[in-house]
């Protein structure tokens, strides 16, 4: 290999690794960039609907527990306190989402037979 030919690989190769070099660092910038958290949302039992009623709700020391809801299909003889009978709850409680019924699965895309599920 010719001097000149040397000298122009090298010389493309170091423009190369000095584009390489500075893409590298943009993307690690771009990776400490800051996140910004413009909102939140929560739903829990208990009938918790924003995060200064949850951290309430964890204040006060309470549960998220109430009756099963009636909205949800399940019949009047879901409890029995005997753990052996068949579909049945031995429970009369739990933590249930009081609004699920009004759920839209469909601006979530998904299909009301999944959401059922």
């Amino acid at each position: 290999m010719s001097e000149t030919k040397l000298r122009d690989y090298l010389n493309r190769v170091t423009t190369d690794l000095h584009r390489t070099r500075q893409r590298l660092r943009e993307v690690e910038a771009k990776q400490r960039e800051p996140i910004a958290i413009v909102a939140m949302s929560c739903r829990f039992p208990g009938g918790v609907s924003s995060p200064e009623e949850l951290w309430r709700m964890v204040a006060d020391g309470a549960d998220g527990l109430s009756p099963f809801p009636k909205d949800r299909g399940w019949h009047e003889e879901v409890y029995n306190p005997d753990p052996d009978s068949q579909g049945t709850s031995y429970v009369n409680e739990g933590g249930f989402l009081h609004d699920a019924a009004q759920f839209d699965p469909v601006f979530f895309g998904i299909s009301p037979r999944e959401a059922l599920a």
